[in-house]
């Protein structure tokens, strides 16, 4: 797995989170280089070479992961307004700058709950399926329905490492002007008397001045566990939930 960044899902996680995967990557035997660049995908003696700034592997095949972007192409012949995110630009109905023109979606950008700015949340269903067969539609019928926007939840898994997060990387707050502090924990899921269980281990960030959470990553072995935590900072983090 070759890599630009120096940890993976860097736009998701802190580094000290990050390296949690690193770690659980490792231990089932991937290997890793961090830090470098693709130059050049050849073929050579019938062998499949990928060459990055920092050397030359040979490999059987090849996965490209260099992000996404929303397809806009429809809607720059329509002569729809695009945000400054790249996505097209909705109100909070899903209604775009042409009147009767509605968009949702993987397409569409929305507002982020923690800055207030436009943002577009990378395709999940569960955003979509609010804007588009919510909020759109019910717009569409005739019964008015709003958008609030998003706090850009996401949550994945390798092997036996659930990884979820939600909010602001401590980054990211500090980009956006806020007095970010961090911390984590590790702890049981379960009362050490009590049998089965595993670990969690769960970092918030949070706004000095204000208290208000900012964001919050949770990874962990059980994964009805991670997700019910990053749920519910979710919930908190949406009503602008202080400590």
């Amino acid at each position: 797995m070759i890599g630009r960044s120096n940890y993976p899902l860097r736009k998701s996680l802190d580094e000290d989170m990050g390296n949690i995967v690193i770690n659980e990557l490792v231990r089932h035997g991937v290997k890793l280089q961090l830090n470098e660049r693709i130059i050049e995908i050849d073929y050579q003696g019938g062998k499949q070479i990928v060459i990055t700034d920092g050397g030359r592997y040979v490999v059987d095949a090849v996965v490209l992961a260099t992000g996404i972007k929303p397809n806009v192409e429809l809607a720059k012949q329509l002569d729809l307004r695009i945000g400054e995110t790249g996505a097209v630009w909705v109100d909070n109905r899903m209604r775009t700058s042409i009147e009767n023109v509605y968009a949702a979606g993987d397409v569409a950008e929305t507002k982020n709950l923690i800055t207030g700015e436009p943002y577009w949340h990378p395709p999940f269903g569960t955003t979509a399926n609010k804007m588009g067969g919510f909020v759109a539609g019910s717009n569409i019928a005739g019964k008015p329905m709003a958008f609030p926007g998003v706090v850009g939840t996401s949550m994945t898994r390798f092997m036996n490492l659930y990884i979820a997060s939600t909010g602001l990387t401590t980054q990211e707050a500090i980009r956006h002007g806020f007095k970010a502090r961090s911390a984590a924990i590790t702890a049981r899921t379960k009362a050490r008397y009590y049998p089965g269980g595993g670990y969690v281990t769960i970092k918030l960030i949070i706004d000095e001045s204000s208290m208000r959470i900012l964001g919050a990553q949770v990874l962990g072995d059980d994964g009805s566990y991670v997700l019910g935590k990053i749920d519910t900072l979710a919930a908190l983090m949406a009503k602008g939930g202080n400590r």
